[in-house]
């Protein structure tokens, strides 16, 4: 295999995980389950040791990794206490009451978005 094909092989590789992770995204946000989060997780991890991606590309994946891991903790944690995590009011809560607390992130600093 000559370097172009190397190079084409590892960007399909890459897109293919970034959009998979992408659609989870958007699969948690619908519904937070613990699958969907250790995929979410396994994913970030898996594109953070990807070896066309940048030093900053890697911290930004680990740092979202741990993130999503203090996520699946809480999801975790909820279902125990048998909070309704699809947002079905099954035990009198409000429609959408999951019981979880995910406050919106912030950029970390020194990233910038092209």
């Amino acid at each position: 295999m000559d370097d172009d094909e190397h190079a084409g092989r590892l960007h399909g590789e890459l897109e293919r995980l970034i959009a998979g992770t992408l659609a989870l995204m958007t699969t948690w946000y619908q519904s937070p389950q613990p699958a969907i989060c250790r995929k979410l997780i396994d994913n970030l991890t898996l594109i953070g040791r990807h070896e066309a991606v940048s030093e900053g590309m890697r911290r930004i994946c680990a740092n979202s990794a741990a993130r999503w891991a203090m996520y699946l903790e809480q999801v975790e944690l909820a279902i125990e206490s048998g909070a309704d995590i699809d947002g079905e009011a099954a035990t009198g809560a409000e429609v959408g009451d999951t019981g979880l607390d995910f406050a919106a992130d912030t950029m970390p600093a020194g990233v910038t978005l092209h």
